[in-house]
């Protein structure tokens, strides 16, 4: 009672779905090694399959409850949707499925819980995402070439976690920011047209990235970024 509709995925997914006008994405993985990736568009009114990409894992890994399954929720750029999945694998789709490129952001993730994490970030053309070693890349999102790549943790002397970085980048204007928690930078601004760094704030002795991403809100007329490390919670003036 109350379900318009209910459909059936193609494999198992722990992404959100994504809204595009009338179209509905949504991603999952199957097969006893992921070894399928699945990207579905469905009509929002009705709930009908529209159509259904299917993807290969570069690096499959048993498909347990221990493991991420289509973890990272898709994007959505204005000539169809993009998603990240197990493998490094980035794949982009038309809105009626054909495939428009595909690549991968650097190696997998292969140690505890293996698979995917953080989901891409779409801003003016350009696609960025980072992946759980901590490679903040920059994508064009027409063609998928990659503009620029950075290693965060090394660049900034952080140390990654057990179950591997998971943040979503944040942008504003020309900056794309990431909390590496390092020695030197907590939080760090680049430039998102060269991956430059445009400023760090001081460390914090002893923090470590935590399994969080930030956000942007506006306070007095000034613009926050807010996250939180393992332990603790802050908010860095963008200015």
């Amino acid at each position: 009672q109350g379900i318009a509709w209910q459909l059936e995925l193609a494999g198992y997914g722990q992404s959100s779905p994504v809204i595009d006008d009338q179209l509905i994405y949504v991603t999952s993985v199957s097969g006893g090694m992921k070894e399928q990736l699945h990207v579905q568009a469905i009509d929002r009114a009705s709930g009908r399959e529209l159509w259904r990409h299917l993807a290969r894992n570069s690096s499959p890994e048993k498909n347990t409850n221990y493991v991420s399954r289509a973890a990272p929720t898709p994007v959505c750029d204005d000539r169809g949707v993009i998603a990240f999945f197990e493998g490094g694998n980035v794949v982009a789709l038309s809105k009626d499925g054909k495939l428009r490129w595909q690549t991968k952001n650097g190696a997998s993730w292969t140690r505890s819980y293996p698979g995917a994490r953080s989901s891409c970030t779409f801003d003016q053309g350009k696609l960025y995402h980072m992946n759980a070693h901590g490679r903040l890349v920059c994508l064009d999102a027409q063609t998928g070439r990659e503009v620029w790549a950075v290693d965060i943790l090394e660049r900034f002397e952080g140390k990654n976690i057990i179950w591997g970085i998971s943040e979503s980048v944040a942008i504003l204007g020309d900056m794309v920011f990431a909390t590496p928690c390092g020695a030197k930078g907590l939080v760090v601004a680049l430039n998102k047209h060269t991956g430059d760094t445009v400023w760090a704030t001081p460390p914090l002795e002893e923090e470590q990235p935590s399994y969080a991403s930030p956000i942007l809100l506006t306070l007095d007329g000034r613009t926050l970024l807010v996250n939180s490390a393992t332990q603790n919670a802050f908010a860095v003036d963008t200015g």
